[in-house]
């Protein structure tokens, strides 16, 4: 049988999920928040205060102040954007549900645009071979053998 509480264990660290909520919900502009776990990452899921677009820089922005009450390991890496959370038969957030709807509807995460200037001339060159108008920078990684792959 699994744990009733949220508590989690990523990297040797253990984690409750409800700490990192707290933190989340404080922050401007978030009304509502869950933290899920994902192959070993933290991902928060957000409901805005606001209809107005987030973009990257106000997601840095809430990493900072994350951590500025939070160790760097509490620090969600992902953020997802909805409009509501599923609802078990009890009313209580259906996270099983909600993990399983992040995985099919890629609509709801956040685009990570290119920060750094190498980033830049990697997406470039993406785009370019590609044809492809925008790629997330979070979607290419370098594998063993030094090559460049879009996840």
């Amino acid at each position: 049988m699994g744990r009733i509480d949220q508590q989690v264990k990523i990297r040797g660290h253990r984690i409750e999920l409800g700490e990192i909520e707290k933190e989340l919900d404080s922050l401007m502009d978030v009304k509502s928040s869950v933290v899920l776990v994902t192959d070993n990452l933290l991902e928060a899921c957000v409901i805005l205060s606001s209809s107005e677009a987030i973009n990257s820089n106000q997601i840095d922005s809430w990493k900072k102040a994350l951590k500025g009450h939070l160790p760097a390991y509490m620090v969600p890496q992902k953020y997802h954007f909805v409009k509501e959370f599923p609802l078990t038969l009890n009313g209580k957030i259906d996270r099983k549900t909600l993990g399983s709807q992040l995985k099919k509807n890629f609509n709801v995460s956040t685009f990570n645009h290119p920060k750094s200037q190498l980033e830049k001339q990697i997406s470039e060159i993406w785009q370019k071979h590609l044809g492809i108008e925008k790629i997330d920078i979070s979607r290419i990684s370098l594998n063993w053998g030094g090559i460049l792959s879009l996840q």
